[in-house]
């Protein structure tokens, strides 16, 4: 342990500094993180869910949600200890984690799924498993190049659900995870089709969100 701090020190991800702990952030930018209270989303005119957030997102946070664009897997195991330590998730049930799916040819080109990273952060830490209950079926355009209107229409039946797990996930409490919340269209996109395992409820939680 010793040694491993020696060679490859801990530092502040905002601030560069380095750290006496295996932190992401210092105490002074971790400060900085400007908070936000968790919001409800419907997937349906009845049924709607909680999602919860670390913080806006603006920096430090920032920093986390933009390190995928050059593949720092270890910002996104951080960001997902962030949710972990700063969220209500730890004192919510949940049976399992369901992170957010990428589409297999925009995975396999930045080599990693940002939600899939936090989402083992999360299931060390809880002892619940990760179980992927929906996948990605089309490719889509980036999210945050589109209007609110264009990001409902982009994401729109792009996730399926995996009718071998149906029986065995029925009647779960389930968590679901994505590093950044805009408009909220992915997600409610997501909660939909999870709605077909008749669960016993859907919660969320992502790195940051978009305030306006």
């Amino acid at each position: 342990m010793v040694l491993r701090y020696i060679v490859a020190p801990p530092f502040c991800r905002s601030c560069k500094m380095f750290l006496l702990s295996d932190s992401a952030l210092c105490n002074d930018c971790f400060k900085c993180i400007e908070p936000v209270c968790s919001i409800n989303i419907h997937l349906t005119r009845t049924v709607k869910i909680s999602v919860h957030a670390i913080g806006a997102y603006k920096d430090p946070l920032k920093y986390f949600i933009l390190a995928k664009g050059w593949r720092d897997r270890t910002a996104s195991r951080q960001l997902g200890l962030l949710i972990w330590q700063t969220t209500p998730i730890k004192h919510n049930r949940f049976d399992c984690i369901v992170p957010i799916p990428l589409h297999w040819s925009r995975e396999m080109l930045r080599g990693f799924n940002q939600a899939n990273v936090m989402a083992m952060a999360l299931s060390a830490l809880s002892g619940k498993p990760i179980v992927y209950l929906i996948r990605r079926a089309k490719a889509t355009e980036y999210q945050f190049r589109l209007s609110g209107i264009d990001r409902q229409t982009n994401v729109k039946n792009v996730f399926v659900q995996d009718i071998d797990l149906i029986k065995q996930y029925q009647d779960k409490d389930i968590l679901m995870i994505d590093d950044l919340m805009t408009t909220g269209a992915t997600l409610q996109e997501a909660g939909r089709e999870l709605l077909r395992y008749n669960p016993r409820s859907i919660t969320a939680v992502v790195g940051a969100r978009v305030c306006v």
